[in-house]
């Protein structure tokens, strides 16, 4: 159980939902009281493949990744998401009661994986990765909306000005 006093997450990072992957549903549940006492919406997948499906169906920003499955790897998963939803908003977290350095390195470099943890996790650990995950997430949020309302005030004033010169040229032909 956390000790934590406060959220280190704010209110408005709660708005990017959670993927859970792990075979092992005590796993799961841990994580999933975890991140709901935090008031982060969570959804979870007792597989890739149940992964995969639920990432067709809801808007995930964060995947938080058991490796060893039945089935399809976390790195396999991570990799599969990767190439199914290529997005900015997206991120991916690896668990592994496994930490070799080939295992850390391949979930890094081959699967895209944000950050790479171990199953004996301390809940203020893993609850400050998953706020600079969340972070992270809003910032590209941000960046992407403040870029179209950039876009759409471009267009805006290219529309006033064509409409000032049409103006203009109108009033000089009436003189």
């Amino acid at each position: 159980s956390s000790n934590i006093t406060s959220s280190p997450i704010p209110l408005a990072w709660k708005r990017y939902p959670i993927l859970l992957v792990d075979d092992d549903p005590s796993v799961i549940d841990l994580l999933q009281e975890l991140l709901e006492d935090e008031d982060l919406p969570v959804h979870v997948a007792a597989s890739g493949e149940e992964g995969l499906r639920l990432l067709d169906q809801h808007p995930i920003n964060l995947v938080i990744s058991d490796q060893r499955m039945g089935g399809m790897t976390g790195t396999s998963f991570l990799k599969e998401v990767q190439a199914r939803h290529p997005r900015t908003d997206l991120l991916t977290m690896m668990l592994s009661a496994y930490t070799d350095a080939a295992t850390v390195m391949e979930a890094v470099n081959e699967a895209g994986a944000y950050q790479y943890m171990s199953k004996t996790w301390e809940d203020e650990v893993l609850l400050q990765k998953v706020a600079q995950a969340l972070e992270v997430i809003h910032l590209r949020v941000q960046t992407h909306e403040m870029a179209e309302a950039n876009k759409n005030l471009m267009r805006r004033m290219a529309h006033l000005e064509s409409m000032s010169l049409t103006g203009a040229f109108a009033c000089a032909l009436h003189q």
